[in-house]
């Protein structure tokens, strides 16, 4: 499977569905999830956030090795997903990313790598 189909089939199905997260990051009153929008403390359009998830993924980096396939972005440290099939590596980097992208733009850390011109530092 290659890196873009795994990762288009991926944005694919979280546009099916609300968008949640498993952290918690959506546990508090300051937070809610809506099918076009993501509410922090602030609105974020979710089509700009999807499309910088599906770039992203669509840089990744797969590779097998003796415990199953290990995925990761370069340029976004410490953002990576290691599961027993491409498929389910690509699936969980993409949730992994998009809790990392919350919480950044959440604290407005301002550090979030551009990735072909699109910027989410400035949101």
């Amino acid at each position: 499977m290659s890196n873009m189909t795994a990762s288009r089939e991926h944005v694919t199905s979280r546009n099916d569905a609300p968008i949640r997260a498993t952290s918690g990051v959506w546990r508090d009153e300051r937070s809610q999830v809506t099918p076009q929008m993501i509410t922090i403390t602030r609105p974020l359009p979710r089509q700009i956030i999807e499309e910088y998830i599906t770039r992203a993924l669509d840089m990744a980096i797969l590779r097998q090795d003796q415990d199953g396939w290990f995925v990761e972005i370069p340029g976004i440290d410490g953002v990576w997903a290691k599961a027993k099939s491409p498929h389910e590596a690509f699936h969980e980097l993409g949730d992994v990313l998009f809790e990392w992208l919350v919480l950044k733009l959440e604290h407005r850390d301002g550090d979030i790598p551009v990735i072909e011109q699109l910027d989410l530092n400035t949101l």
